[in-house]
């Protein structure tokens, strides 16, 4: 016979700790700081690199935070559905999900 356990709380934890690192990554991209950089080496070739850097590393940072929002979110409705059939149950044998 299979079991299943879930840790509701512990879901709640990690959709949290998501959601936080990605509230901390908004909007910490480097194109201002490389643009500001490439200002101190004018006429160099490697300025507009640097700002072609800039942009595409804030690009991602906001990809990955829109991921890890997404995430947290599908983790948390997951852990909430886990927890709503659990009690729906009314924890028979010591709650079916073993959770809580």
């Amino acid at each position: 016979m299979s079991q299943l356990q879930v840790q509701v709380a512990a879901m709640q934890d990690a959709a949290n700790a998501a959601q936080t690192a990605a509230a901390d990554a908004k909007d910490h991209g480097s194109a201002d700081a490389l643009t500001w950089a490439a200002g101190g080496i004018p006429g160099a070739s490697s300025v507009d690199h640097l700002r072609e850097l800039g942009d595409s590393w804030d690009d991602e940072v906001a990809a990955w935070v829109s991921a890890t929002n997404d995430f947290g979110a599908e983790l948390a409705a997951a852990g909430e559905d886990y927890r709503a059939v659990d009690e729906a149950t009314g924890g028979l044998f010591g709650g079916l999900l073993g959770g809580g």
